[in-house]
């Protein structure tokens, strides 16, 4: 119980130094810039091009091939991915509110499989790893069917879905997030319309009062390739 706690309030007072300064990313550098970090995308597979872009000259494109970044699900699937992540500092801590926006783009020609798929995550900070639990939150595209999820000691929950089809155009998506234990919450938007809403618990109890987000490709493991973009990320703490 004392090696909890500690680790709670030293988790809370590196928190604390973090920046409440908002961030953004439109990859107008041409690279993948300290924002990021890169331990789970496979060298290559994550580049900065011009050929489909939101708005300015550059945006993210994703590649996943067969086998990148091999590893088990939490249900003891084989997996791969292709994803970046929040460097350390960017992190959000359970009481306060972000709001997260960006652009995604999934071309005509991806495959719709029958499988999971995540192309946008929010992972708490786990204290017992081994666990290996779920995402807080995910954004999901499965037979066709973009969707997002919540989930909690009780398990999980769709809380939107977007039953029309999302290839060949641009999603801008914003996420005004607040995890808590008790009092959590989650609005979701899409293209400027407001298209979830959840408040209610929003975390593991047993995990650290943080949580990093990551985007990309992340999936069961398939022999087909897959490819997507992202663009024009920003986040920032806000009010109530």
């Amino acid at each position: 119980m004392k090696s909890r706690l500690l680790a709670v309030l030293l988790v809370f007072a590196w928190g604390a130094a973090a920046s409440a300064e908002p961030v953004a990313d439109g990859f107008e550098s041409g690279t993948v810039g300290p924002l990021w970090k890169t331990h789970r995308v496979k060298p290559g597979s994550a580049t900065v091009q011009r050929d489909v872009v939101r708005s300015g000259t550059y945006a993210l494109r994703f590649e996943l091939q067969q086998g990148d970044m091999a590893g088990l699900g939490g249900d003891g699937e084989a997996t791969e991915r292709a994803e970046i992540q929040e460097a350390d500092g960017l992190w959000a801590r359970f009481g306060e509110n972000h709001e997260y926006r960006f652009s995604l783009y999934v071309p005509p020609d991806f495959p719709i499989v029958d499988t999971r798929l995540v192309l946008g995550q929010w992972k708490q900070v786990c204290e017992d790893c081994s666990k290996d639990r779920s995402p807080i939150i995910a954004q999901r595209f499965r037979r066709g069917v973009f969707f997002v999820t919540i989930e909690t000691p009780k398990g999980r929950t769709t809380i939107f879905q977007h039953r029309q089809s999302i290839l060949g155009q641009w999603l801008d998506l914003r996420y005004h997030i607040r995890f808590a234990w008790s009092d959590g919450s989650v609005t979701v938007w899409l293209n400027g319309a407001r298209v979830a809403e959840y408040q209610g618990p929003l975390g593991y109890p047993d995990d650290l009062p943080e949580v990093y987000f990551r985007f990309g490709l992340y999936r069961d493991r398939l022999s087909q390739p897959m490819t997507i973009y992202f663009d024009d990320y920003r986040k920032e703490r806000v009010g109530e």
